[in-house]
């Protein structure tokens, strides 16, 4: 099952919403104006709904969407509550949209998610118009370009070993390190490019500019 968790932040373009109509969707709190605002109604909402405005919950209530509400004062975000969701229903790929803008603590706390679905061994993105984020460990990966024109690699280690194949600043078994910025703006030479991390844990960001 894939799934798309729709958070609070700044609110996804219709476009990127509709490219997920097949995609079973979990509205996180306000999440759920976005896309009642882009004419899509979620699958499920989950949240303390302190956010979100009782006209679009009377919307979706008339539309019989399940609601599994919390209270305010819980341990876990509203985001985080729609991953544990999505790993319950036994998802094999989610994205979050919505995860970035308004409130910089919430998208940190979307940025740690990426290591609990990893846990899970579930593939998690972080999605909006210009970036795609994920994390990654040690592997291999080919990368495909996408439409996307950099990419970049943030440790989130002290130390990562690396090589880099098909881009244009290529690494054979270096080291990028957590203090400095040598892993920003590289690119994808061609249609993919291919990481081998060695060692260490790394925020893998696909980015264009607008």
């Amino acid at each position: 099952m894939k799934v798309l968790i729709v958070s609070g932040g700044d609110a996804p373009s219709k476009s990127l919403l509709e490219e997920y109509k097949d995609w079973y969707v979990i509205a996180a709190d306000r999440g759920a104006e976005a896309l009642l605002k882009a004419g899509i109604y979620p699958n499920l909402l989950i949240g303390d709904l302190d956010s979100v405005e009782t006209s679009f919950t009377k919307d979706l209530k008339d539309r019989q969407v399940p609601i599994k509400t919390w209270p305010k004062e819980k341990d876990e975000t509203d985001t985080h509550l729609c991953l544990l969701e999505a790993i319950r229903l036994k998802a094999d790929l989610v994205h979050i949209v919505g995860c970035f803008g308004r409130r910089f603590d919430h998208t940190m706390g979307h940025l740690a998610l990426l290591e609990l679905a990893r846990d899970y061994k579930i593939p998690c993105y972080l999605v909006d118009d210009q970036n795609k984020v994920s994390m990654i460990t040690k592997g291999k990966y080919e990368i495909k370009k996408d439409g996307y024109t950099y990419l970049s690699l943030v440790p989130i280690t002290e130390e990562i070993t690396l090589s880099l194949y098909n881009m244009k600043y290529p690494l054979e078994r270096e080291s990028l390190y957590r203090k400095k910025s040598q892993g920003i703006s590289n690119e994808i030479l061609g249609e993919s490019g291919t990481i081998k991390l060695y060692k260490g844990k790394s925020y893998l960001i696909l980015s264009k500019d607008k």
